[in-house]
């Protein structure tokens, strides 16, 4: 079996707005082995950006909450701790 180099769980995505939660990211699941390549397709506006976003971290905390996560490199938790290679 080849290694996991990353793995999405249940991964959600929420944001507050004035009339409500809107649930952006719901439920999304995926696993990437070492030696894939992925894909994220689907129609307008059906959560691509804001699934990649949430795994970067990069979700605005507020208005959004998100992500459930596993696998991700200890070189990628690295950089967003020392704020090296992340924006906002």
């Amino acid at each position: 079996m080849t290694a996991a180099l990353l793995e999405v769980a249940d991964l959600r995505t929420h944001f507050e707005t004035d009339l409500g939660e809107a649930q952006a990211v719901d439920g999304v699941s995926f696993r990437v082995n070492e030696g894939e390549t992925v894909a994220l397709v689907g129609e307008s506006g059906c959560g691509k950006s804001v699934t990649a976003l949430s795994l970067l971290g990069l979700v605005p905390q507020p208005p959004g909450h998100s992500a459930w996560f596993r696998n991700l490199p200890d070189t990628f938790w690295k950089a967003r701790a020392s704020g090296s290679g992340v924006r906002s």
